[in-house]
């Protein structure tokens, strides 16, 4: 069987071309194209949902660190005024530090914003005396770091002798009213 190329075979060949093209065209954007742009959706969706997780996460460990926060400074501020114990941390500061107290005096409390409605500011003046001017800093960094909640408000010192300090130091202590 011999076949002859003619018009009508070319003809053919480039309706079936064509149709072939037109085929691939139509599929693509009837089947493949949808599901792209589903697939372009999810991942957008999926990078939104992971921000928001991350953030939650975030939150989560900022909730974490304030609460641990809150917990130490709790413990830091006592639920009543108890003096016993203000006068045995201050004793104990004294004899760290190498300073002599001389005189505590307990004054009115300050008044704390309206925002700090739950707290006890009530004020001491102490009097105490030291031998040099390091001691005096030790007993001074020893109160801002004390377990108590302190508040160093005034100091007055003067040397009164060639080594020798005498100061007077203002401090709030502050606790719960509950």
């Amino acid at each position: 069987m011999i076949i002859e190329w003619n018009r009508r075979y070319s003809v053919a060949l480039i309706f079936i071309v064509l149709m072939l093209i037109l085929g691939g065209i139509f599929g693509f954007y009837k089947y493949v194209y949808p599901a792209q742009t589903e697939v372009k959706q999810l991942e957008e969706e999926i990078a939104s949902q992971e921000k928001l997780i991350n953030e939650v996460k975030d939150n989560q460990q900022a909730i974490s660190e304030a609460t641990v926060r809150n917990e130490q400074l709790e413990r830091q501020l006592p639920k009543t005024i108890l003096i016993d114990q203000l006068l045995v941390e201050l004793e104990d500061i004294e004899s760290a530090s190498d300073i002599a107290i001389s005189k505590i005096v307990a004054s009115e409390a300050s008044d704390l914003p309206e925002s700090y409605p739950a707290l006890n500011s009530p004020n001491y003046s102490i009097a105490f005396s030291s031998d040099n001017y390091d001691d005096m800093y030790t007993f001074l960094d020893e109160l801002t770091h004390a377990e108590r909640i302190l508040e160093i408000n005034q100091l007055e010192y003067e040397q009164n002798s060639e080594n020798g300090m005498n100061a007077v130091v203002n401090i709030t202590a502050f606790s719960s009213k509950s």
